[in-house]
């Protein structure tokens, strides 16, 4: 596993998939497809959302493909911190809550990227809201735009 400062020190958005996830009719949770949707403007054949498709799909394909060395998985979680506070790890941590309805936990994916020596970056953004039909709050609106200012 790689630390967090030798991640960026690497980083090559040409190599590097943006992996999404998130649920648009569940508030805060729809954060990870607004943000695909804005990387995809900067890195079009980048970014994979599961707005598109299945994670376990995203996932096949790109450990099939020897071109992404780095790969950056966004999504919302509960981490016990202020709403819109961000979390960037190389490592999973036990005490995030995966909130999204994706099957494959966060350890799996980081595993299996790993063991096809992907470098793995979390940016995990706290919720505020899950509520159904709800819009995204603004505190997560706003970690949104942090997490662009990193990546672009």
């Amino acid at each position: 596993m790689s630390s967090l400062s030798s991640f960026f020190t690497s980083f090559d958005a040409k190599e590097c998939a943006f992996i999404c996830l998130g649920n648009k009719d569940r508030a805060d949770d729809g954060i990870g497809l607004i943000i695909a949707n804005k990387l995809s403007k900067v890195y079009p054949k980048n970014v994979f959302s599961e707005e598109e498709e299945d994670i376990s799909t995203i996932l096949l394909y790109i450990l099939e493909k020897e071109q992404y060395k780095q790969v950056i998985l966004i999504d919302a979680v509960e981490f016990g911190a202020e709403p819109g506070s961000l979390l960037v790890s190389p490592n999973i941590n036990t005490n995030v809550k995966q909130i999204s309805t994706h099957t494959i936990p966060y350890h799996e994916i980081s595993r299996l990227l790993e063991s096809k020596n992907r470098e793995f970056l979390f940016i995990g953004i706290q919720v505020k809201s899950l509520t159904f039909l709800e819009d995204i709050s603004e505190e997560v609106m706003h970690a949104a735009e942090k997490v662009m200012e990193l990546l672009i």
